[in-house]
């Protein structure tokens, strides 16, 4: 696939869908089935953890399983070796939690979507100034839609992408208050509901996000970063 049609197709789908399902789950043996269940709910988008046991394997298996019906990224990458080699296990997009321009620089080579992470207004317009194409806000949950709508306030050519502790009702005030996307985790699958079968439930849940995403996400313009244009020129 052309770098800049890949490119184009995973920001369009951060952007469009609006969800990104983070799979922190201790216990793997039902991965494809909570996989399955989360895309008959309507959402393709997924992230896994490096904290994830065996996480390369994850990443291989669930790539072998799905090919390009879902767009995979991996977060929690710290350092240059693991964003290649999250790239290499088949991951469309790296997210590290921290402010690293060797990540970021990675990523740029390989023509890979590449986010970075940061909480107070400082930290996020360092990790805009790495070159990244998204900027994570962690924890969304302790400071909520209005703290979002106060970056984007200051810092409006920001892309900001809340993680952590969000629900379908909170998905939907972040993406009213202009996140490009937010990631949600255990509330919409965790190892409770997993090792209960309640698959079923996880479906449920999907659906629920990808209405209030539908329902409640702002109109904007989607483009791939002017960073990875001029990359793929080269």
């Amino acid at each position: 696939m052309p770098v800049i049609e890949r490119i184009e197709r995973v920001t369009l789908a951060l952007e469009k869908e609006g969800i990104i399902a983070s799979i922190r789950l201790t216990q793997t043996a039902h991965l494809v089935r909570a996989f399955n269940s989360i895309l008959l709910g309507g959402l393709n988008v997924f992230e896994i953890p490096i904290q994830a046991p065996k996480w390369e394997e994850i990443v291989r298996k669930a790539r072998q399983e799905f090919g390009n019906d879902i767009i995979l990224g991996v977060c929690g990458i710290l350092d240059r070796r693991g964003a290649l080699d999250a790239i290499q296990a088949g991951a469309d997009y790296v997210s590290s939690p921290h402010t690293e321009r060797g990540i970021v620089e990675l990523c740029k080579e390989e023509t890979t979507v590449v986010m970075q992470g940061g909480m107070t207004p400082n930290e996020v317009f360092r990790a805009y100034q790495t070159g990244a194409d998204y900027v994570t806000v962690t924890p969304a949950n302790f400071y909520g839609p209005a703290y979002l709508e106060s970056l984007l306030f200051t810092y409006g050519n920001i892309r900001l992408i809340p993680t952590g502790g969000i629900d379908d009702q909170m998905a939907g005030a972040l993406l009213k208050a202009g996140a490009r996307a937010v990631g949600v985790d255990t509330w919409l699958v965790n190892d409770g509901l997993v090792n209960r079968r309640e698959f079923d439930v996880v479906q449920q849940r999907a659906l629920a996000l990808k209405k209030m995403a539908d329902k409640s996400r702002t109109a904007m313009p989607v483009a791939a970063p002017k960073a990875r244009k001029r990359a793929a020129k080269r």
